[in-house]
């Protein structure tokens, strides 16, 4: 420590103190990280940027929209690098906020217009802000419980879903009762585990979790007797796990091992 020279004392020299301060001040703890553990600062930043640039490139709706404008506010922030640098924190929100959208939302959505076989393109490639839906088709749509809603991480409920599928009922020229009887099958196809949150458009984030049950429904035989001439000649004793449990239970975010253990059924 810096020390005036007549008295002994610290110095009165403001500028000297507040370096001392700094020397001796305990380094700023990072809070915990909320998700993605493993990777560092830098990917983090990567995969938020080059997600962030395909989700505004799917015609996400208006900026300005309530609901929008945390998410897309951020969004631009950090492509145009305009604000202080984001925390770690905040790009989980981000990654969590644009996964959801992506393929909880438009995913399922495009499913949905799978489903129905109906030529139009998918949700990503459609700008419901131009219209080409009826106001009627939307409340039709908004009726029926088709979307998963946003978790604690993904920010705040998508529309965009719900006028996509008005969209399809538009273009299909359904009328209110055809339009029901449809959106009910919906009801049925998303019940029945056919998926459980979508497929990602944004390549590297889709843990295929969605896809498990219509995976094991077309391939299970095999993939049993592939497993038990495994169990044979490894002298094991392997168990498939039931697809409709695996997708009740949450996938760690690197993990992308098949769900093996115990006995084959």
């Amino acid at each position: 420590m810096e020390h005036s020279d007549e008295t002994g004392l610290p110095s009165s020299n403001p500028s000297s103190n507040s370096s001392q301060l700094e020397d001796t001040a305990e380094p700023q703890q990072e809070p915990p990280k909320l998700a993605y553990k493993t990777l560092s600062y830098h990917q983090m930043k990567a995969a938020a940027e080059r997600e962030a640039r395909e989700y505004m490139a799917s015609w996400p709706m208006n900026d300005r929209a309530a609901k929008n404008i945390p998410l897309h506010g951020s969004i631009i922030g950090l492509l145009r690098d305009i604000n202080d640098p984001i925390s770690f924190n905040a790009l989980v929100v981000m990654r969590k906020s644009i996964e959801y959208r992506m393929n909880q939302v438009m995913g399922a959505a495009t499913m949905y217009k799978d489903f129905w076989g109906i030529d139009v393109p998918d949700c990503h490639q459609v700008n419901v802000d131009a219209g080409g839906w009826s106001a009627e088709a939307f409340r039709w749509a908004c009726r029926y419980a088709l979307f998963d809603e946003p978790g604690s991480l993904q920010g705040h409920r998508y529309v965009k879903g719900s006028m996509y599928m008005a969209y399809c009922i538009t273009e299909a020229g359904w009328d209110q009762a055809e339009a029901e009887a449809k959106l009910d099958t919906l009801v049925q196809y998303k019940e029945a585990g056919v998926f459980g949150s979508g497929i990602s458009n944004i390549e590297g984030t889709s843990r295929i979790r969605a896809m498990i049950p219509k995976i094991m429904s077309t391939h299970e035989r095999p993939i049993r007797e592939e497993l038990e001439k495994i169990a044979q000649y490894m002298k094991l004793r392997v168990q498939m796990a039931s697809s409709t449990q695996s997708l009740q239970e949450e996938v760690p975010e690197e993990s992308s091992a098949w769900p093996l253990s115990g006995t084959i059924q």
